[in-house]
């Protein structure tokens, strides 16, 4: 259910960003909220933000599982946007809610932080540019390209996902004012001092360290139990935490487990992990090589501490060019389909080594040209350990890589040429500096917000 929903709702993010994927023709039935916008006599506007923040969520719930797992969500639509006014919330602080009630909250935010936003930027005199105009007509264009390709109405997919009163006017002049409130939101980040980034670090550490562990989770069950208690509360060397893992897991995972070291875990961040591990792995009471049990909702979870770390190692910026192995974003990828795309890759590869002074902005032209992902061509600055699979972290975190270093490297669903341009901040560094910006901007979009008197 979940591709058909990030087919139908994210359709124009994957247009807009260079991704040319077939997708499948879904219809929700038109969107009748139950909530009412209070203080403003705009409800249109507020069902837009309702639509707006529906998939959001949806794009969030996609970064984070990725393609493999998004069929899981928290909810049924059974092909009617409606049904979520009859779920509850799962999400934690809004149980008491339904899941349309959620995004009824959402949608009222987000209504007032733009507005705020759109308003200061007016304020200050900033206008909609011929640029924003310009991405405004080619937005909604993609959304009817996209209806024309899979036989749905117009009007019945504005209607499904932004609100009954939908219409080119509506889209096209809220995605107007969402890039006027983006561009004045830029004047709202600070830029602190070394010393006041340090002094946040030093209050904040375990926003900032990471921990290292192996792993490995239960069924939870008495005989189960019982192996487990006879192992954990006391100390253990790495190999016979490995054998006890290869000893407990699926007998068809241990080859796997072997080539892999599966059970390690390193680089957590206290956000990576559940929260009944968050405490007892950040408050330094376990001491390394300690080995102890902590039950999860559906698993015991036996976990060997080894470390916790101030994150000193430089952040990478890279460059890539995207290619994707598969016919469409739902369907697996064959050996064939495989073989195919590193050829493919291989060929680029080749006529990049070729150009005679190869630079950056070469290399974007060929993202341009031949990538299936192009926003912000291909650049990704600031890339963490774990942001990237254990291939292309192993080559963008060796110690020879020089500037302009080039390689062919697997991606989940393809291939990736990627180019190394260079070391960012430190991670805990480059870490501390953007909360502690987000810490300041939230403080002053609170003020702006509060001129906006509307409610649900």
């Amino acid at each position: 259910m979940l591709k058909k929903l990030l087919s139908l709702l994210l359709v124009c993010t994957f247009l807009l960003s260079g991704c040319q994927k077939e997708v499948e023709n879904h219809y929700l039935g038109n969107l009748h909220l139950s909530y009412q916008l209070k203080g403003e006599n705009n409800q249109k506007e507020y069902e837009f933000f309702y639509g707006y923040a529906f998939r959001k969520y949806l794009a969030q719930v996609q970064n984070t599982l990725g393609d493999d797992n998004a069929n899981v969500l928290p909810f049924q639509l059974n092909d009617n946007i409606n049904s979520l006014k009859d779920q509850k919330c799962t999400i934690e602080g809004y149980q008491e809610q339904s899941w349309e009630g959620y995004f009824a909250k959402q949608a009222l935010e987000y209504y007032k932080e733009i507005n705020a936003l759109y308003n200061a930027a007016k304020s200050a005199q900033m206008t909609v540019t011929t640029d924003i105009e310009k991405e405004a007509d080619a937005y909604f264009a993609s959304i009817e390209k996209y209806c024309q390709q899979n036989n749905i109405e117009l009007d019945d997919y504005l209607h499904s996902i932004y609100g009954i009163e939908a219409n080119k006017e509506l889209i096209i002049n809220q995605y107007q004012k969402i890039a006027l409130a983006s561009q004045y939101s830029k004047k709202l980040f600070v830029n602190p001092t070394q010393t006041e980034v340090e002094n946040y670090y030093s209050k904040h550490q375990d926003m900032f360290d990471t921990v290292t562990i192996r792993y490995i989770a239960f069924e939870k069950n008495d005989e189960n139990k019982k192996i487990i208690d006879a192992f954990v509360n006391q100390k253990h060397t790495e190999n016979e935490f490995k054998a006890f893992v290869l000893k407990h897991i699926d007998e068809s995972l241990k080859t796997y487990y072997q080539q892999t070291d599966l059970s390690l875990r390193d680089n957590l961040r206290k956000e990576d992990l559940p929260n009944y591990l968050q405490i007892p792995l950040f408050n330094n009471s376990m001491q390394k090589n300690e080995v102890k049990m902590y039950e999860g909702d559906n698993s015991y979870d036996v976990v060997m501490f080894l470390k916790r770390e101030k994150p000193i190692y430089h952040q990478v910026n890279i460059s890539t060019i995207y290619l994707d192995a598969r016919e469409t974003d739902t369907s697996s990828i064959t050996d064939k389909q495989w073989t195919a795309c590193q050829e493919f890759a291989n060929e680029l590869y080749k006529k990049l080594k070729a150009e005679d002074h190869l630079t950056l902005d070469i290399f974007h032209q060929y993202n341009q040209k031949y990538s299936d992902y192009k926003e912000n061509n291909g650049d990704y600055e600031g890339v963490s350990k774990r942001d990237s699979n254990a291939e292309i972290e192993k080559w963008i975190y060796d110690f020879s890589r020089q500037k302009g270093d080039m390689a062919v490297l697997k991606s989940t669903h393809g291939y990736s040429i990627v180019y190394f341009i260079g070391q960012g901040e430190k991670e805990y560094y480059a870490n501390a500096l953007k909360a502690y910006q987000n810490e300041q901007y939230e403080l002053q979009i609170k003020k702006l917000k509060d001129t906006i008197d509307v409610s649900i």
